[in-house]
């Protein structure tokens, strides 16, 4: 539940405002209010650190100098200030106030970034920063920054130090680096990151004080996202900032999609082999066992031609929950088309594996399907490879064909 604190005079505006956002986000909670009075009354009777956000009205008839944003900073809520107006000295005025973002009330397309930007915040919550800087003051500049928009901020004082935490916590999305460091500098730094981490993976932003073209060219053919010159504006920065992780988390949702079966939201066939060969050459270095396995369900034309299709999709989404459930999140469950599915289990004990997949097996049987008043079993047959080979396409062939031996057997049964 994301919890939002919306401060508005015009009634008309708060209802706009409302309606926007209850269409974004399917779980909010919006605490409103038309004046400072009104605010500062919320704000005693509900405690501060539950808002995620709040959306200031610039101008309120009790508050008519944007008194409004120092009350909610002093409760710490981090501010979206809204105008009817804009000028230079306005928006010099905003940012002194230490908000993390101001709009100009121009019509629907103003409401949608304020949903754009509450979104981001909740995204911020999961995203790793990390920034690299041997200045203590430098780097607490930027930190502060950022500290507003609800990163997890991650602190190094030069390149090597970046990567030993980047090692230890490889779902940091962006790192901001200075380029004169000791030890190791913002181009080396950019260069052993880009060795591990694509650039729709890991956001790099070089920052220098430096306004040679050339340093911010460099950067970026080293394999940087962004270049930004000391002294910046804070709005520039977070443009900047939220502009990358925006990229990647466009990317990630493409590829998402990608290796994603529509029906399941199981792993596709082509993300299985692609994962599958990480899995395959990580079990060998860490001389770990892994089973392959085929899993089929047994008669699953005569399903969908007596119950209808309908009925064969909500049996194909139930089997597809219970085989996520009975496997760890380090193994790999995807389906690999039709009634067919692929399984890849590592770091298991050779003799347990049978009843791993005849539990499998036994719980798919028991559970009642139903759609429509209608209520089927199904079963599935399953073949399985337990011996590890060079490539994973040669473990599927074989558990491919115990899993033919386990029909031709009487389905509904598991073959190694």
């Amino acid at each position: 539940m994301i919890k939002v604190l919306v401060v508005e005079d015009s009634k008309a505006y708060m209802m706009a405002i409302k309606r926007s956002l209850k269409i974004d986000f399917k779980d909010i909670d919006i605490c409103s209010a038309y004046s400072l009075a009104e605010t500062e009354a919320i704000l005693k009777d509900n405690p501060a650190d539950e808002f995620l956000v709040a959306v200031l009205d610039l101008n309120l008839p009790d508050a008519p100098d944007g008194e409004i944003i120092d009350l909610v900073n002093e409760h710490k809520i981090p501010a979206i200030v809204l105008t009817a107006t804009f000028t230079d000295e306005l928006q010099e005025f905003i940012w002194t106030r230490k908000i993390v973002d101001y709009v100009v009330k121009e019509g629907a397309h103003s409401l949608g970034y304020v949903s754009k930007r509450i979104k981001r915040f909740y995204k911020n919550l999961d995203t790793k920063i990390m920034v690299v800087d041997d200045s203590r003051m430098a780097r607490k500049h930027v930190i502060n920054l950022l500290e507003s928009q609800k990163f997890i901020l991650i602190e190094a004082g030069n390149g090597r130090e970046a990567l030993d935490f980047l090692a230890e916590q490889p779902d940091i999305k962006m790192i901001i680096t200075d380029y004169h460091m000791p030890v190791m500098d913002g181009f080396e730094l950019t260069k052993q990151v880009r060795k591990h981490y694509d650039p729709e993976t890991v956001a790099i932003i070089g920052i220098s004080s430096s306004e040679s073209n050339k340093l911010s060219v460099r950067f970026i053919k080293n394999g940087a996202n962004d270049f930004i010159t000391k002294p910046f504006l804070s709005e520039q920065f977070y443009c900047r900032v939220n502009q990358n992780l925006d990229i990647i988390e466009h990317v990630d949702g493409l590829k998402t999609l990608a290796e994603t079966d529509f029906l399941t939201n199981l792993y596709n066939r082509r993300h299985f082999f692609r994962i599958g060969k990480i899995l395959l050459d990580s079990s060998d270095r860490n001389k770990m066992d892994l089973v392959v396995a085929m899993i089929d369900i047994d008669h699953f034309k005569k399903i969908n031609d007596t119950y209808g299709h309908d009925m064969g999709d909500v049996a194909l989404r139930k089997i597809s929950d219970l085989l996520k459930e009975s496997f760890r999140k380090t193994d790999i469950v995807a389906r690999f088309g039709g009634e067919e599915f692929c399984v890849a289990v590592t770091n298991t004990k050779i003799e347990s594996v049978f009843n791993i997949f005849d539990q499998v097996r036994l719980k798919i049987q028991d559970t009642d399907i139903a759609y429509n008043n209608q209520t089927i079993n199904c079963t599935v047959s399953i073949g399985a490879c337990l011996e590890k080979m060079d490539t994973m396409e040669k473990m599927v062939t074989v558990a491919d064909k115990k899993l033919y031996e386990a029909k031709e057997g009487g389905r509904n049964r598991v073959v190694f």
